[in-house]
C-alpha cells in the first residue's frame, strides 16, 4: 500500500518491492512489477535484474530465468555485461535445484571475475556433490586448496533472555 501511494517513485523503490515479493516466492508479481517498470520508464539496475533472476531461478524457474537473463543482456546498455551479483543469482538458483549445466555457465563467468571468491566454488561443489559427481567435486576442491582460498565461516547469534548462543558453521570445501 506504501508503494501504491509513492508519489516520487524510482529504480531503488522498484527494486525493493521486485525483490520483495522475489523473497517471499512471489515470482509472477515480480515480472508484472518489471513489466510496469520498464512502461514507466525506470531502467533497471544490476540489483533489480539480480532480484528478478533470484526470484525465478530460486523457484525453479530456471528455463525462464535463462530467458529473462539473455534478453537482459541484449536490451540494456551499459548492462551486457552481467554483474557478479546477476551470475551470483543464478548460480544460487542452480545450487538450489541441482541444475548442472546452468551452474557451469555461472561459475564460469564468476571464476573471472570473481577468482578468490571461495563461495563460488563451494556452490559448484555442492552442485556436483547432489549429483553424485564426486570427481568434479573433488577436482574444484583440489583447484581450492591450490589457490589456497578461505571460506569464511557463518555464525549466527540466538538471545535467549540476557544469554546469548553462537552458533559458528565451519564450511570446509
Amino acid at each position: 500500500m506504501i508503494f501504491c501511494s509513492m508519489k516520487n517513485l524510482n529504480v531503488v523503490t522498484w527494486t525493493t518491492m521486485i525483490s520483495c515479493f522475489g523473497v517471499r516466492g512471489k515470482a509472477d508479481e515480480v515480472l508484472n512489477l518489471f513489466e510496469k517498470m520498464k512502461v514507466l520508464g525506470f531502467k533497471p539496475n544490476s540489483v533489480t535484474l539480480t532480484g528478478i533472476l533470484a526470484s525465478r531461478s530460486h523457484l525453479g524457474l530456471i528455463t525462464q530465468s535463462k530467458k529473462i537473463f539473455n534478453s537482459i543482456r541484449s536490451s540494456y546498455d551499459g548492462q551486457n555485461v552481467p554483474s557478479a551479483s546477476v551470475w551470483g543469482a543464478l548460480l544460487g538458483g542452480s545450487s538450489v535445484h541441482r541444475n548442472v549445466e546452468t551452474g557451469e555457465v555461472a561459475v564460469r563467468h564468476l571464476f573471472e571475475m570473481e577468482p578468490k571468491n571461495a563461495s563460488n566454488y563451494v556452490a559448484l561443489c555442492s552442485i556436483y556433490d547432489s549429483r553424485g559427481m564426486w570427481k568434479d567435486a573433488s577436482l574444484v576442491r583440489l583447484k581450492v586448496r591450490r589457490l589456497r582460498l578461505d571460506k569464511t565461516p557463518g555464525f549466527s547469534c540466538i538471545l535467549l533472555g540476557s544469554e546469548a548462543l553462537i552458533i559458528v558453521l565451519v564450511c570446509t570445501i
